[in-house]
């Protein structure tokens, strides 16, 4: 997006219309869909709506509904699940933290109220993960993952950790009732946001931890169970139980 003038863009296929609504997006993912078609953008400094979380309507592009992060810009691209019913986002902000709102209501009558904002995740000052991931597993719980680079920051409160965090590390939360961190796993991470797979043979839910040489497979209670070391020239794929 930022090569092409940074926002988004509407084309009507039968009239050729295009409409566009100018914005400096962040995520490497670009914007999030609703069921409805409503368009979720995070944002940052400069350009309309900034350091929002901005609902816009599919066909016109217009403004439905956001959620001011004060002047924290937004750093990933939103991810919108279902919960009790009710259709959540969440999207994170430099200054470490996700921000959890529902799409019904961004940020309630003053756009600034969100449902949950975590503490202060990593030390880094430049909280970036681009993208987040998240998933329901076979219990009914539903989770939300996001890379973080650096180190844990001294007030995270994690209740489970997988090793010291030096290098970057994935942390995941649990929507509870009263969300609370729950664990945090360690390695040398890229932005592009972990991503989730069911493996059959374990039937456990997964999460890869994409690296430019490694990948890592991580249970949902934190721990690491296996590494792979990929060359230049191998393309990781996912098959299964096999990587």
């Amino acid at each position: 997006m930022r090569r092409c003038g940074n926002g988004v863009w509407a084309i009507d296929l039968i009239s050729k219309q295009v409409t566009n609504w100018k914005a400096n997006v962040s995520g490497l993912a670009g914007p999030a869909f609703g069921g409805d078609g409503t368009i979720y953008v995070a944002t940052r400094s400069g350009g309309e709506r900034p350091d929002s979380l901005v609902a816009l309507d599919p066909k016109t592009l217009s403004v439905k509904g956001w959620y001011s992060a004060g002047n924290q810009e937004f750093s990933s691209t939103p991810v919108i699940f279902q919960y009790k019913g009710r259709a959540l986002i969440a999207a994170t902000t430099r200054d470490g933290r996700v921000h959890l709102l529902d799409t019904s209501n961004l940020g309630g009558s003053d756009h600034q109220t969100p449902l949950f904002a975590t503490s202060v995740s990593s030390k880094a000052g430049d909280f970036v993960p681009g993208a987040l991931a998240s998933w329901q597993d076979l219990g009914g719980t539903r989770w939300i993952l996001a890379p973080a680079i650096g180190t844990q920051a001294a007030d995270a409160g994690f209740k489970a950790e997988n090793g010291a965090v030096t290098k970057g590390s994935v942390v995941a939360w649990k929507i509870v009732e009263h969300g609370f961190r729950l664990w945090q796993a360690r390695g040398n991470l890229c932005r592009t946001g972990p991503a989730r797979k069911r493996l059959r043979k374990s039937a456990l839910p997964a999460t890869i931890l994409k690296n430019p040489s490694l990948f890592d497979r991580i249970g949902p209670a934190g721990r690491r169970h296996w590494r792979r070391c990929l060359t230049s020239e191998q393309k990781p794929q996912i098959r299964n139980a096999t990587l």
